[in-house]
């Protein structure tokens, strides 16, 4: 359902759908012995304990640090004043930064320096887009998923080239370029599996909604 409402294709559908459980079966799709969906789970298992889950915890810390630190410097704690804070979205700004950075490297920023504010702006509008309200009743919702499909394509492609020139080695478990291990194995999984473009664009999409955005209504 997510991967048809964030802009996979018919064919991507079908490969996310072998030997998914469903209420009903699609008669289009013909069980070649791939597991799309279990794989994806199962990568979560693998890269997200040990080494890979310490160094996600410990960069997420670092950087959670860091950005209370600019906001509010310790050589400076002397100096302040009482002051009214907007609790939710103090916690809001610094946690995304870190989960963001923690997830898909920093030089995501590079190239798409609004994305915290994009995620936001989705968040407002997500339920249009997973109702499949059509586009003409809500331009504003398919801008962002627009927006989002062609960033997260531009991503993939600093990342690959990252690589073929060298940046990325030894098979880190977190580098600027992919972020996390996890999201490097997720993203080039989906594409050996024949997920297009847009199929893998529109996973990172609700990934990075799902991951940072339920925290604010919990």
């Amino acid at each position: 359902m997510v991967f048809g409402a964030v802009g996979g294709s018919e064919k991507d559908l079908e490969i996310i759908g072998i030997g998914a459980q469903t209420v009903k079966e699609n008669p289009k799709i013909k069980d070649d012995g791939r597991r799309v969906l279990n794989d994806l789970h199962s990568l979560s298992t693998l890269h997200l304990t040990g080494d890979s889950l310490e160094t996600l915890t410990n960069l997420f810390i670092q950087i959670l640090c860091e950005d209370i630190d600019k906001r509010f410097p310790p050589d400076k704690d002397s100096s302040y004043e009482w002051q009214t804070l907007d609790l939710c979205n103090f916690v809001k700004d610094t946690w995304t930064h870190a989960s963001i950075i923690g997830l898909y490297g920093s030089h995501i920023y590079s190239i798409w320096p609004d994305v915290e504010t994009w995620l936001w702006g989705f968040d407002q509008h997500f339920q249009k887009i997973m109702t499949k309200i059509p586009r003409l009743m809500a331009p504003k919702a398919y801008a962002l998923r627009d927006e989002a499909k062609k960033m997260f394509a531009l991503w993939e492609q600093e990342a690959l080239r990252a690589e073929a020139e060298g940046k990325i080695e030894n098979d880190p478990d977190w580098d600027p370029y992919w972020g996390l291990r996890f999201t490097r194995a997720r993203t080039k999984y989906l594409t050996e599996s024949g997920i297009s473009t847009g199929g893998r664009t529109g996973d990172l999409m609700a990934f990075m909604w799902g991951v940072s955005s339920p925290h604010e209504t919990r």
